[in-house]
């Protein structure tokens, strides 16, 4: 090779290199951009999933009393309608 040749190729090196070091920093700062998105959403959800709990136990909490009362109704307007 000559050594116009060589020094070509030394430079295709070094910008390879340096080609290769940009890329994997971007790649790094994307993966550090999606681990926060991440991090919120998770808040986010546990947030949610907190607030979906709250509300099936007030759900299964007034359910049971609602019930109750139905069927003190209707046992309360059987004997009404048997003693008619």
């Amino acid at each position: 090779m000559t050594a116009e040749l060589e020094a070509e190729v030394a430079a295709l090196k070094i910008e390879i290199n340096t080609l290769a070091t940009n890329h994997i920093a971007h790649v790094q700062e994307d993966i550090h951009s999606i681990k926060l998105d991440i991090a919120v959403m998770n808040e986010r959800v546990k947030a949610l999933e907190v607030f979906n709990n709250d509300i099936k136990d007030f759900i299964k909490g007034h359910t049971q009393k609602i019930t109750s009362y139905l069927v003190a109704i209707v046992a309360a307007g059987l004997g009404i309608s048997t003693q008619m």
